[in-house]
């Protein structure tokens, strides 16, 4: 974007279309060509030192100095900044911060050639500082955000509301002094422009009331009931009642037409005379004023009618007070009935007591009793007496206790039993070794004594496994768990080879014999 187009678009959000020049993303360049370094002192871990030093700089400047010399500045600091830090500052250590500050463009450094003594010369005291427009603006917002902090506004709206009529009637009084627009003079100008800002700024203050009042409000009726926010709710709610509700209702019949006659044609050159005074006066000394008029007065002043019209945003700003004000008032209406029904309780409590007091002394201390009993028997219900020897009653109400019978609950399933068609119950590993007997019987043996492993009918890879488990039974273990089945297996030295279909199992040879009947 070139420069005078990229001014072009600034330059609109300080016209009567900042709207719609906003809309159209014109907000950047707020950031455009600002010195962001100016944001860096609020973080910076020696901020304080560099906003004191440039704070003082300010100070000088508002004396009419506008570069001290470099001994100046650091006179008007050191002793604050020793304050602050409780050990001595040192030139050393201002040079130090004075470099941060010229490093990031704060302040400017020029030199005083006529106090130089030599080409050889380097003493500070010929230097002159000079503070940047990013600089002086960011102090000067840092004082008014002080200030407001320490001075927050305290308004009467009743106040505002007259000082704005008084303003609107001064604005129209200077604005007739002249008889046409050429009369008009700088003063005149000046005067109804800052009364123009002066009506924004009233505008701004009841808004900023109301929200103030509406925000305590909801507070209150959010918050847990307490006695002295209640009365200072409510003495709030007077104030506002009378010094600003019943002030608009009064006021308002003067505030709009003092805003029409304002706004009247006739008076259209005169504010433009104005406006044309004012700017040439800031283009000859823009140091001294500020660009505080974005839009043209006569836009402003119908905003502010606008403002102030039935049905306008002040009139939204009250709308939303009532509605908090009657949310006040139903929490205050619901603690007074909970008040007066724990009052009428209390006064059923005495009346009772004073019956307690004249009846008979046997039948109160029964009615005590039974009042004070717990609805849960709290007593031990194994006590005995002795001296009758039965149990205590327990004291009512009884407690009931429920009492079932029911089947234990098992968590681990009953072992099978043997049945007559299934015999008896075989473990795992006896329920192994059959089916491996079964195997080596019909596949190795086939009504033989003894055979060697090689020669079997082997149609599976399952027959692999079951040699390997033959192997395992009959070798490992000393072959205790085949003898146990009649058998006895020995290993020769010759090395054979078993196949089924292209699966191979290479092996010694094993000699299978039956030893005896076995016991497994």
């Amino acid at each position: 974007m070139e420069h005078s187009e990229k001014q072009y678009t600034a330059d609109m959000l300080f016209s009567d279309d900042a709207s719609v020049a906003f809309a159209h993303g014109c907000g950047v360049h707020l950031l455009s060509g600002r010195n962001a370094n100016a944001g860096r002192l609020m973080t910076s871990e020696r901020g304080l030192y560099y906003v004191q030093i440039l704070y003082r700089m300010l100070m000088l400047r508002r004396e009419h100095e506008l570069d001290p010399l470099y001994d100046r500045v650091y006179e008007g600091v050191v002793e604050a900044q020793e304050s602050v830090s409780g050990t001595e500052y040192s030139s050393d250590l201002f040079n130090q911060d004075l470099r941060q500050l010229l490093e990031w463009e704060l302040i400017e450094e020029h030199i005083e050639r006529e106090r130089l003594r030599g080409y050889k010369d380097t003493r500070k005291k010929k230097f002159r500082y000079l503070l940047k427009e990013e600089a002086i603006a960011f102090v000067q917002w840092l004082e008014d955000r002080l200030h407001a902090t320490l001075h927050p506004d305290d308004l009467d709206t009743r106040n505002v509301l007259e000082d704005l009529v008084a303003t609107l009637r001064e604005m129209r009084r200077i604005l007739n002094r002249s008889r046409s627009p050429h009369d008009v003079t700088a003063e005149d100008a000046r005067a109804v422009l800052y009364r123009v800002s002066r009506l924004n700024r009233l505008a701004y203050e009841s808004s900023q009331t109301l929200s103030l009042l509406n925000a305590r409000l909801l507070g209150f009726v959010t918050a847990r009931y307490n006695a002295d926010d209640a009365r200072a709710v409510i003495q709030e709610l007077g104030h506002y009642l009378e010094r600003f509700l019943g002030r608009v209702a009064v006021l308002r019949k003067e505030i709009l037409p003092e805003f029409e006659k304002l706004r009247a044609t006739r008076l259209h050159k005169k504010w433009g005379r104005c406006l044309e005074l004012m700017e040439q006066e800031r283009r000859e000394s823009a140091h001294l004023l500020r660009r505080e008029n974005v839009t043209h007065p006569l836009r402003e002043l119908e905003q502010l009618q606008a403002f102030h019209e039935a049905g306008g945003k002040l009139d939204m700003l009250c709308q939303r007070v009532h509605t908090s004000a009657l949310g006040v008032w139903r929490k205050l209406y619901t603690h007074l009935r909970e008040l007066e029904r724990r009052n009428h309780r209390i006064e059923d409590i005495r009346l009772r007591l004073e019956e307690m007091t004249e009846a008979d002394p046997d039948v109160s201390s029964v009615f005590i009793h039974q009042l004070l009993a717990p609805a849960q028997m709290m007593g031990d219900p194994h006590y005995w007496d002795t001296e009758q020897n039965e149990k205590a009653t327990p004291p009512q109400p009884r407690r009931e206790m429920d009492r079932h019978r029911s089947a234990p609950v098992a968590f681990l399933k009953s072992k099978q039993k043997g049945t007559a068609d299934k015999g008896p119950v075989r473990s795992l590993e006896e329920r192994k070794m059959e089916d491996l007997r079964d195997w080596f019987e019909t596949q190795l043996l086939r009504r033989r004594e003894t055979c060697r492993v090689s020669d079997g009918a082997f149609q599976s890879f399952d027959d692999f496994t079951k040699i390997i488990e033959l192997a395992r039974a009959g070798l490992l273990g000393e072959g205790r768990k085949l003898a146990r089945a009649g058998w006895t297996l020995d290993s020769l030295d010759d090395p054979v080879e078993v196949r089924v279909d292209r699966q191979v199992l290479t092996f010694y040879e094993m000699m299978l014999k039956k030893s005896g009947d076995g016991n497994g």
